[in-house]
């Protein structure tokens, strides 16, 4: 339970001044908003390009999400920081590059997949500005040590897993640091619920809720009848895991379609900005088999497109173009700067440091010129340069994609 009375002295004050400078940016939209939005990001896990219908999957169902790429702007050249989970959840939770953060690799036993504390998180960023934050599912950004955890580094509500993965029946979910009993909910449903319940607990206060979804990452576990359902879709084409996938991600959909109708109940869904991707590129179960991704090459852990070209949509209902697919090429990055520039923050002012740039101009009708103009870079490794572990560039001006080893001696334009 999230307890209001502790926000009661802070938020009005620090209200008065996000509406006193919120008027800057929404001025040249004619906008005049009453309150800071709220932030809903909603991060899938191994979900690849093409494992979303809005996507052109011809398989799944996914209604909810499709929901939101027609009430807002589906992009097609997004791309994660990292091709890897935790390097690539560092990056979307500090903003920057994550190299730069202490995040490399994703073995938290070596401590390689942490945050390092003299980096902020997006939970600090909103936090000191008076916005309630939550952070429900997987972390895997520090695991062993305390003051790693989420509801240390700057989110009022942690409710998930610090590690990498769970079984999604025998689960084991922490409460800002104390475990609580499973009760036989399916995971993914467990932590829709608990995002349903923060969004309800913070309505009259803005918020910002990181919902950091495990499906459909491995072990490969869903319920019965979505998995018959898909079974029956795929018809023996790819492997039975795929119908289990598929199935994951449809009980994904559902639990956002629940978060859509509790904002809509909570007359919220016009004051909240709604984001919706992946950390990283599918992991095939087979091969020689692999899922549909449409047109692009790359696995997980690669730096090809499929490695790290997912989905992205962003939402906000009467503020920003519906139904568009945009082709400029975003960063993970952004979304930071983004998110505080339409919260008008003076933490945006003082320039932290981000790698990445705010969408918030293109996004509210203005020039994208500077978004299409710029190279992206990539690199995915460990402790030292092997062959499997590539860096890459993308340099938008002239629609290249450039891939090369850290050995550099491999070339691909």
């Amino acid at each position: 339970m999230i307890d209001a009375r502790k926000i009661n002295v802070v938020v009005p004050i620090v209200l008065v001044i996000l509406l006193s400078a919120t008027s800057s940016l929404f001025a040249k939209s004619g906008i005049d908003r009453l309150r800071p939005p709220n932030i809903i990001f909603i991060l899938a896990d191994d979900l690849g390009y093409g494992d979303l219908q809005c996507y052109g999957n011809p398989y799944l169902e996914t209604p909810n999400i499709n929901r939101l790429a027609a009430e807002g702007i589906r992009f097609t050249d997004y791309y994660s920081p990292s091709p890897l989970c935790a390097p690539a959840r560092a990056a979307l939770l500090t903003g920057k590059y994550n190299h730069r953060t202490g995040a490399v690799d994703v073995s938290s036993n070596r401590g390689i997949d942490r945050i390092s504390l003299s980096e902020k998180t997006i939970g600090n960023y909103f936090q000191d500005i008076g916005y309630k934050t939550g952070l429900i599912g997987k972390w895997h950004n520090g695991l062993y040590s305390l003051p790693y955890l989420p509801h240390k580094r700057g989110f009022d509500l942690f409710y998930g897993f610090p590690n990498g993965g769970q079984d999604y029946y025998e689960w084991n979910m922490m409460r800002n640091g104390v475990y609580e009993q499973r009760d036989g909910r399916y995971s993914t449903h467990a932590l829709s619920d608990e995002a349903v319940n923060f969004i309800r607990e913070c309505n009259s206060v803005p918020f910002l809720l990181f919902l950091s979804h495990h499906a459909p990452h491995s072990p490969f576990q869903a319920p019965d009848d979505l998995v018959q359902k898909y079974s029956g879709r795929i018809g023996g084409k790819y492997p039975e895991e795929v119908a289990i996938i598929y199935a994951m991600i449809e009980a994904m959909d559902q639990g956002i379609g629940n978060i859509l109708d509790v904002l809509d109940s909570l007359q919220l869904r016009s004051n909240t900005i709604i984001v919706f991707t992946s950390d990283n590129g599918a992991a095939y179960i087979d091969s020689r088999n692999p899922r549909y991704q449409g047109p692009y090459a790359g696995v997980k852990g690669k730096v090809l497109e499929q490695g790290i070209r997912v989905p992205a949509i962003i939402s906000w209902t009467g503020m920003i173009p519906e139904g568009k697919v945009s082709d400029i090429p975003v960063h993970g990055c952004d979304w930071i700067p983004t998110f505080l520039d339409f919260a008008s923050s003076s933490e945006r002012m003082e320039d932290p440091g981000f790698d990445g740039l705010s969408l918030a101009n293109f996004l509210l009708g203005g020039d994208d010129s500077s978004m299409k103009n710029r190279t992206l870079f990539f690199q995915k490794n460990r402790y030292t340069p092997v062959m499997h572990s590539e860096a890459a560039t993308r340099q938008s001006i002239v629609s290249k994609r450039h891939y090369r080893s850290t050995l550099g001696n491999a070339h691909r334009s």
